[in-house]
C-alpha cells in the first residue's frame, strides 16, 4: 500500500481512563496515547494491516482487546476499573475516570484520587500540561536485534 508518508488519523477508541487508540487510514493501529501519564506509544509495525486490510484489522483490534489490557493499575499494581465503578458509579456517555490532581501535576494513581470527569475537557486539560513522552516501540526495537534477523 503506497502512502507517500501521508496519512489521516482518527481516534477510534477511548477507554475509561482516557487512553486513546489512534488509527491511521494507511497505517492502521499506529499510536496509543496513555493520557493520564502523558505518554505516547507508537506502533511502527503494520504488517497485519498490510496483510489483512483495513476492515479485518480494525475488527481484530476490537475483538481481541482484553479487559486486563485496557484497565489501569493503581500505585500498588491493582486494577482500578471495577473498584472505580463500585465507588463512583458507571460512566455516562462522554465521561472518563480522571485523577485529581492529575498525575502530571504530582497526583498519585490511587482509587481515592479518581473522579468522574468530562472526557473532552479533561483530555484537553491533560494535553495542555506540557511535554509528552514518546515511548519506544519495544516490539519494533526487538525485531531489529541480531537474534531476530
Amino acid at each position: 500500500m503506497q502512502n507517500d508518508g501521508v496519512d489521516s488519523f482518527y481516534v477510534i477508541a477511548i477507554d475509561a481512563f482516557g487512553k486513546m487508540y489512534i488509527w491511521g487510514k494507511n497505517s492502521g493501529n499506529c499510536l496509543k496515547i496513555t493520557s493520564p501519564y502523558c505518554m505516547i506509544f507508537p506502533n511502527f509495525s503494520n504488517d497485519d494491516y498490510l496483510e489483512n486490510g483495513e476492515e479485518l484489522t480494525l475488527d481484530l483490534f476490537f475483538s481481541t482487546k482484553m479487559s486486563t489490557e485496557i484497565d489501569l493499575k493503581d500505585h500498588n499494581e491493582k486494577p482500578l476499573f471495577e473498584r472505580a465503578v463500585e465507588k463512583l458509579g458507571p460512566l455516562e456517555n462522554g465521561e472518563i475516570y480522571g485523577f485529581v490532581p492529575a498525575l502530571a501535576l504530582g497526583g498519585e494513581p490511587k482509587l481515592e484520587n479518581l473522579q468522574k470527569v468530562k472526557a473532552t475537557e479533561h483530555l484537553a486539560f491533560l494535553a495542555d500540561l506540557g511535554e509528552k513522552r514518546v515511548m519506544a516501540d519495544i516490539v519494533a526495537l526487538s525485531n531489529q536485534l541480531p537474534h531476530n534477523q
